[in-house]
């Protein structure tokens, strides 16, 4: 029915409906009712209906809304899937998902585009400061006071370590290499050896906000 509603030819019907079943593995339940089906194997059904006429362009609206953990992961790998041979739009506001998901975000604010651009570049875009995550044995003492002294750190705060017997500190510096240079440097010489050093980036949730902030201000 689906298939003959998006136009497909009756010689084409069963192998495109096939192709699309196979995408979506959903071949094992090709003879039970969609009522009778699981939220995650309804959101399947959802997807191969919308390939059944093999579209270019694939819009996908909130797919993984009420899904549990594991049907969330097998709807993402399945939209990446079908990203391979066709362009897909995913229009969402649960932006973890965006970022596990697409290779380009487009924001829009109050009916206005505000970015548009990979979540990578978004994230260095809009970052102001490096922030980088140290762990080390050593005593802290007044470590935190003379990191914060050294030029071009901007704050230091301290963090849980996930090292036993370790140091944990958050770093937050100026965009300069030779700046972290500095400050692995000088906790290695004040403090101890260096077990990680980690650039933390920032979420797209924090991204969204940062350019909703400047937009309404």
């Amino acid at each position: 029915f689906v298939a003959r509603v998006k136009g497909v030819p009756a010689r084409k019907r069963k192998d495109q409906i096939d192709k699309a079943m196979t995408i979506c593995g959903i071949g094992e339940i090709a003879d039970r009712l969609i009522g009778k089906l699981s939220k995650g194997f309804r959101q399947r059904v959802c997807l191969a209906q919308a390939l059944l006429n093999d579209p270019e362009i694939l819009i996908l609206d909130e797919p993984t809304i009420g899904l549990d953990p594991v049907q969330v992961v097998e709807v993402r790998k399945l939209i990446k899937s079908c990203a391979q041979e066709r362009t897909v739009i995913l229009c969402t506001h649960i932006l973890p998902e965006v970022s596990e998901t697409c290779d380009r975000v487009i924001i829009i604010h109050k009916g206005k585009l505000v970015a548009l651009d990979t979540p990578e570049n978004l994230q260095e875009k809009i970052q102001k400061y490096t922030q980088t995550l140290f762990q080390y044995y050593g005593e802290n003492g007044q470590m935190i006071d003379k990191l914060k002294a050294l030029p071009g750190v901007v704050n230091v705060s301290k963090k849980e370590p996930t090292f036993s017997g370790a140091q944990a500190l958050m770093i937050q510096s100026e965009k300069n290499e030779n700046t972290l240079r500095n400050i692995s440097t000088f906790i290695t010489q004040h403090g101890g050896p260096i077990l990680e050093m980690k650039k933390i980036s920032m979420t797209l949730e924090e991204v969204f906000l940062e350019l909703v902030t400047e937009e309404e201000f």
